[in-house]
Formats: structure tokens, sequence, C-alpha cells
């Protein structure tokens, strides 16, 4: 089967500059942000490159040989920073730009349109290190982020590295053949073809990864508290399917919070809890789940802990809570907390630990009011 590369390259050049211009105009909306900047114009860079070789054979004295190639390694560039930025906003770009301006000194310097195999041997590298580490912030992504997509996107980018690396090898050693453009049906000519096919494809994997992680935010907003950030029920109900074997729960409440609410503001009132759910989730860390069932009552949940454990938790919140309320509030006296404990199997009842872990709490309240009382 023969190829016909022209045409091939003229397809990549569309696909890469639609792609380009479909994320560039919602940034430019505001619908998008940065990274589809970076993205968008990195893959008109890339197309631009791709419409140069199909229009004018690299060979040709009718264009400086330069001006695609380097093209190129901006476009790829662009892609990686992208992809950079959307995994962290703040990824600066000083770093790899300084790296392509060192990059593109040989393409400059390299102007004899005979020597087009050396230049296709570099480029080829080029575009595989950049694809790989683009494969590799996928991965990153998959792993630290859980975006699924992610998973493709590294396929797409790190299929590739093999297929510029084999090319860059024929290059190298003189098994490129004696024009990019035209028919041909050797490896070099079928290795660039398989690429072409990956680069049309790939250049929305960055959108699907944007819809991925939108439906996750919005998700996890219907599941928090608007006010602290903690679960709500919603999110309560999710993470209760997701428990099993043993499970400790705590019952926090705010002692005084209707005074300091009459006596300084629903303002204050507002920063105490918030000031509750950071502390308690802070202490919990990835041990357990801090949930707002309602006013100033929360719920710790804390899978496969012990009473003991449990215990030393909630000793920590409230220590840490006592220490940090009066910055929120001159009250006298100031705002505690009461925690009531249990421990048990979900098997037995979610709801039952729940009710008890209730009950904890009110006699703890009791047992303050009466010693209070008695002072």
């Amino acid at each position: 089967m023969v190829l016909d590369m022209g045409t091939l390259y003229a397809v990549a050049a569309i696909a890469s500059a639609v792609a380009g211009v479909l994320h560039l105009i919602p940034w430019l909306t505001g619908r998008l942000a940065p990274w589809a900047a970076w993205w968008g114009l990195g893959h008109i860079a890339v197309g631009g490159s791709s419409l140069m070789v199909a229009i004018f054979d690299v060979k040709s004295v009718a264009m400086p040989v330069f001006i695609p190639n380097i093209l190129s390694v901006i476009g790829y560039a662009a892609v990686l920073q992208g992809v950079r930025v959307f995994e962290r906003p703040q990824a600066r770009a000083a770093p790899l730009l300084i790296l392509v301006a060192i990059a593109a000194v040989p393409l400059f310097l390299s102007r004899d349109p005979q020597a087009f195999a050396g230049r296709i041997a570099y480029l080829c590298a080029v575009r595989a290190c950049c694809d790989l580490a683009v494969a590799y912030v996928a991965v990153r992504m998959a792993q630290r982020q859980g975006l699924q997509n992610a998973w493709l996107m590294a396929f797409l980018f790190g299929a590739t590295v093999p297929l510029f690396v084999g090319r860059a090898w024929l290059a190298a050693t003189g098994r490129i053949g004696s024009t990019l453009l035209g028919p041909a049906d050797d490896l070099a000519s079928w290795l660039a073809a398989s690429a072409i096919a990956f680069i049309v494809f790939r250049g929305f994997s960055l959108l699907l990864l944007d819809a991925e992680r939108s439906h996750r935010s919005l998700a996890d907003l219907a599941c928090r508290d608007a006010l602290t950030g903690a679960l709500n029920r919603m999110g309560l109900a999710q993470l209760r399917q997701r428990l099993d074997g043993q499970v400790a729960v705590m019952m926090i409440d705010v002692d005084r919070f209707k005074a300091l609410n009459d006596v300084e503001g629903h303002v204050v009132g507002d920063t105490a809890l918030r000031l509750l759910a950071e502390t308690g989730q802070m202490v919990l860390g990835q041990r357990g789940s801090l949930v707002r069932t309602g006013g100033d009552e929360f719920l710790g949940v804390m899978p496969r802990l012990s009473h003991e454990e449990a215990r030393a938790l909630a000793d920590a919140i409230e220590l840490r809570f006592d220490q940090e309320i009066g910055r929120c509030t001159a009250l006298a006296p100031r705002p505690t907390l009461s925690i009531g404990l249990a421990e048990g199997a979900i098997a037995d009842g979610f709801e039952r630990l729940i009710a008890q872990a209730d009950q904890a709490m009110y006699a703890v309240k009791r047992m303050r009011q009466g010693n209070r009382r008695a002072a």
C-alpha cells in the first residue's frame, strides 16, 4: 500500500489547527482557563508547521527550512506547557521556554535544504521527548487526581514516542528516503503515518479531562456544606456506601453557640463553624471524614479506628478548637465542644452508632452543665 505523505501532512495540519481554534476561542471568551491558551496555540503552531511541509517541500529553497522546524518545536513545547498548567495552574513557563530556545538553535543553524535527514532525526527526538513528558504528566494526574481520562491521554501521547524514536533512528542512519512528500511505502513513512493518526485524535483529550474534572467538582459541591466545606447529608450517604467492617463515630456539638450568635451575630457564629470544620478535618486527616449534620452539630466518621484512637482524635479536636476560638470571639465564657463517641460494626447498623454517639454527646453536655451549676 502506497501512502500519499503530502495528504497525510495536510490532514495533520487541519486536525491540529481545528483543535487549536476550538481551545483558543473558549479561552478568549473566558470559558476555559489559561491551560487552553497554551494547548490551543501549541496545536495551531504544530498545524502551521505541518501545513508548511505539505505546501512546500522542505528541501526547496522557496522557503527557509528552519521556519516550520522551529514552529514545530514551539508548538510541541506549548502543548506540554498546556498540560502542565492544567495539572498545576502555577506551573512556570520560563524553564520550558529556555529549553525551547536551546532546542531551536541547531534548527536555526541548519539551513542546507539537502541536509533534511539530520533535521528530521533531531525533530523526531524532540517530539518524542515532549510526548513522553506529556504522557508522564497524564499518568501523574490519573494517579494523584483520579482523572480516568488521563489514562487515555497517556496512551495517545505515549504511543507516538516509539514511533518518533523509530523515525529518528531511520533518519539518522540514512534510511529516511529522498523526499518527505509524495507517494511512499517505506518503514519511515509508515511510522510517520501512524504518528499522524494519533495526533489527529489526541487534540481534544484535554477537553475530555476538563469535562471530567468539572463533573467531579459539581458532584463534590453537591455533597459538601456550602458554609464549612464539610460533607453534607448527601455526602454522608455516599460515604456510608463505602464503609465496611468496624467504624468509630463522634458527634460534635458547639456549647453556647446560640449565645455566640445572639451576642456577636451570625457572622461570628459562621466563623466559629468554619473554624470547627477546618480544625476537625485537619486533625482527622486521612483517617476520617467530617460531616455537618445540621446547625452546630458535626459528625466524625473514622473507619477501622478503635475507641481509644477515636478518643485521642476527639481530644485533639477539642483542644485545638479551644486554643483557636479566642481569635474569633471575646464572649465569656467562650464556646467549647461536647463530643460523644461510639464504635462498632457497620453490619450492626450505622444509624445505631450515630444514635449512641449522640447520646454520649448529650451526656457530656449535661455533665458540663451540672459542673458549671455546682461551681
